[in-house]
């Protein structure tokens, strides 16, 4: 309808140009005419009262033609110049609000045909995954020679798995949802979320640490480029002096003092805490134990392990707080754990406030929010943990007692302080490799399906948010 408008608007003001046009012609003819008629007269010597008759006739003639229009023509065509741009500027406005509101109704339709695409797909994917998990437990079980509690636990297993996927996947399809419909909130507006802490106060270490170390818009290619992050991870695998303990304690302070702590980040704190025990206090310092004992031995069956060898020359208390400590500050975390909330949800626009209000048959603590459900599967590896730390506490008792008793004919009397390190040392390395379970939660796509969280980071106000990558810019051609 606007561009007909237009179009009309147009038609109308050439109609008029073109009899404007048509009447300066007329009129210019006609003053040609008299001005040719006064020159012959003058020249050929006719009855120049006639002529001049004629003439002032004419003139008078071009003065009423004047009157009529003549004058103003050019002023005319001014005007018809003036009317057609402004009726050109008009059209033009009229056009582009037409667009936009073609525009807007086109991301509308966009938006619902996408919305439809996903509500469409939803039952066959159920069935699609209804039907690999089918396959995968017949494959999985098709020995006929198993023995039944394997095959009961593996069916078991398949189907708690399978659980955990579809719930992932229904998350990640509320998610595209939740973009679909620009519910969410953008990179920009995530970093400049909280109030920015004074320099060098309290709050900005705590910022400035979380962000180095699990920032929510860096991945982990982008971390490697951060001198700061790297400074973190050495003080996070060195086990020299109880160092390794004290970084974990302090991150744990830092993530509990965002009271309530985020669940995603709880998760990967205990994660973090024992990976890096299996890969230092286990792989590591097993390694290195390797190379001592390979120097401590000498020929004509000579040895100095009791001064060069594993765990001789590491103090007492080193030993005893990373072997203590690992398992402390793992069980305080699986304790906070139900108290914690899901930052996540702030990425929803509107409903931070929602997911931080409990409901009234909510379970408590402290004040705030209880959910023994917190971590998934992950709260199973806690009775896992104590196990093998019992076991650990064990296999210590029992190096001391033959190392003490044994061969030396006595508890008390016989106790030499190299071979009480070593069984200290031994326990410490046993524990830390039987974390090794822990690290298939590391992966980052079992990650949120065994966990049921989704991924968090800290912004530089150390505030907890969603994680959130910075979109990739082309490359020009």
């Amino acid at each position: 309808p606007a561009l007909k408008a237009f179009k009309t608007m147009a038609y109308l003001l050439d109609g008029a140009r073109s009899r404007l046009q048509g009447l300066h012609s007329g009129a210019t003819d006609l003053a040609e005419s008299a001005f040719e008629r006064a020159k012959k007269a003058y020249a050929g010597g006719q009855a120049l009262g006639e002529s001049l008759g004629g003439l002032v006739k004419e003139r008078v003639d071009i003065s009423v033609l004047r009157e009529a229009g003549y004058g103003v023509v050019d002023a005319g065509m001014g005007a018809v110049e003036a009317g057609l741009a402004g009726g050109y500027a008009a059209g033009y406005a009229m056009v582009e609000a037409g667009r936009d509101l073609a525009e807007q109704r086109y991301e509308k339709r966009k938006m619902q045909a996408s919305l439809a695409l996903l509500n469409l797909a939803a039952p066959v994917r159920a069935r699609v995954l209804l039907g690999v998990r089918e396959a995968i437990k017949a494959q999985a079980v098709a020995d006929p020679d198993m023995w039944p509690c394997v095959d009961r636990r593996l069916r078991e297993g398949i189907d708690l798995f399978w659980d955990d996927l579809t719930l992932y996947i229904e998350n990640l399809e509320n998610n595209t949802k939740d973009s679909i419909k620009r519910k969410v909130m953008e990179i920009h507006e995530l970093a400049v979320l909280g109030d920015p802490p004074c320099i060098f106060s309290p709050r900005w270490f705590r910022a400035t640490i979380l962000y180095h170390y699990l920032p929510f818009d860096i991945s982990i290619f982008g971390q490697f480029k951060d001198p700061g992050f790297w400074v973190l991870t050495v003080l996070s695998l060195c086990t020299i002096y109880g160092v390794r303990v004290g970084f974990f304690f302090i991150l744990l302070l830092l993530i509990v003092t965002g009271y309530p702590g985020d669940e995603f980040q709880m998760v990967q704190y205990i994660l973090a805490l024992k990976g890096t025990q299996f890969l230092s206090s286990g792989v590591g310092v097993s390694a290195l134990a390797a190379v001592q004992y390979y120097l401590c031995i000498h020929p004509g069956g000579q040895h100095t392990c009791d001064t060069d060898g594993p765990g001789v020359k590491v103090p007492i208390i080193t030993s005893a707080v990373d072997f203590f400590g690992c398992c402390i500050l793992v069980w305080a975390a699986f304790l906070l754990l139900p108290c914690c909330q899901r930052s996540a949800g702030l990425r929803e626009i509107g409903s931070a406030e929602q997911d931080a209000a409990p409901s009234a048959d909510a379970q408590t603590c402290c004040g705030g929010p209880w959910d023994p459900q917190r971590g998934g599967r992950l709260r199973f590896l806690l009775g896992y943990d104590l196990f093998c730390f019992l076991v650990s506490c064990a296999l210590l008792a029992g190096l001391a007692y033959l190392e003490t008793y044994e061969r030396q004919g006595g508890l008390y009397g016989g106790i030499r302080t190299w071979e009480v390190k070593e069984a200290i040392f031994w326990a410490r390395v046993f524990y830390a490799l039987l974390s090794f379970p822990f690290t298939i939660f590391l992966i980052p796509a079992l990650n949120s399906v065994l966990t049921h969280t989704s991924p968090t980071g800290y912004n530089l106000q150390g505030l907890c948010v969603p994680y959130v990558l910075h979109p990739v810019e082309p490359h020009d051609e």
